[in-house]
């Protein structure tokens, strides 16, 4: 695995950016997942045919945490056309925090990864070290078939995942629980069609850890510790220090576009990823 120097630091963003790349090395690959015919392209979801992955224990563990007895299957990420079959990743709406998302986020290794291994029968698997994830655990069947526009009171129904895109302004928790951020940004699926396009608001944050030297984005002025929110490391203002925030370069992933796909970069705090799931 290669990657650029000047982007190296020492932070949990780095080790699951890392952890991303080597899980697909390992077999989170199109043509692993073809070998073990572990893929159904066949289930309609939303109004469209979706690919899946649907081995018998990435089923059981995805009705488990969706909490949808019907659920046939996790679904893959289809938005960037071919690149997304070579390169395959979760559902951005279905498991955004997710280790194997297409975003760069929080990274959790949850049991749905680590399900996709264990259906390729060459690994064992260690399920005391998944990583919970509270994005869309327990939010039922709607929650997958139904899109976001035909949801009533979507960010009340999902307040841990969505949020209200009339109000840009106000601070709130990222779902992940690790930053703080405004409601700006969506999950777009089925962005190339007018009829079928529907849109996720959720919450972006332009708040970045600060270690190493390293300077993504900032989250407080220099005389300030703690945000309202929770916070679990002080930051610095990125701009100096002036009491509002400032545009500087972005946090995007220190490795090729081909192997990772377009990210929202959004780096997590907290400690580095502890696993020994797959032995």
């Amino acid at each position: 695995m290669n990657f650029d120097p000047k982007y190296m630091t020492d932070t949990a963003w780095s080790v699951r950016v890392a952890a991303h790349e080597i899980a697909h090395a390992l077999g989170f690959s199109q043509a692993s997942m073809e070998e073990k015919d572990l893929l159904d392209t066949e289930k309609s979801m939303r109004g469209k045919r979706r690919r899946m992955v649907a081995g018998n224990h990435v089923k059981a563990k995805a009705k488990a945490h969706f909490g949808c007895k019907s659920l046939e299957g996790m679904e893959l990420e289809d938005e960037d056309g071919a690149l997304s079959r070579d390169i395959p990743h979760w559902k951005e709406r279905h498991a955004r925090d997710e280790l194997m998302a297409p975003t760069v986020g929080a990274g959790y290794y949850t049991a749905l990864t680590m399900a996709v291994f264990a259906d390729m029968e060459y690994y064992r698997v260690n399920w005391s070290m998944a990583e919970p994830m509270s994005w869309g655990h327990s939010s039922g069947c709607d929650f997958l078939g139904k899109k976001c526009n035909e949801t009533k009171d979507l960010a009340t129904k999902y307040p841990h995942m969505f949020c209200n895109d009339s109000d840009k302004e106000t601070l709130r928790c990222t779902s992940d629980r690790r930053h703080v951020g405004t409601c700006t940004a969506s999950i777009i699926e089925d962005k190339g069609s007018y009829t079928d396009k529907d849109v996720c608001p959720v919450v972006y944050s332009d708040f970045y850890e600060i270690l190493s030297g390293t300077t993504y984005r900032a989250c407080s002025e220099k005389t300030v510790t703690s945000l309202p929110l929770p916070w679990y490391r002080p930051c610095v203002w990125a701009s100096g220090g002036s009491g509002e925030l400032r545009g500087t370069e972005r946090g995007w992933l220190p490795t090729t576009p081909r192997a990772l796909g377009s990210f929202t970069p959004v780096a997590p705090l907290g400690s580095p990823l502890q696993h020994q799931a797959v032995d």
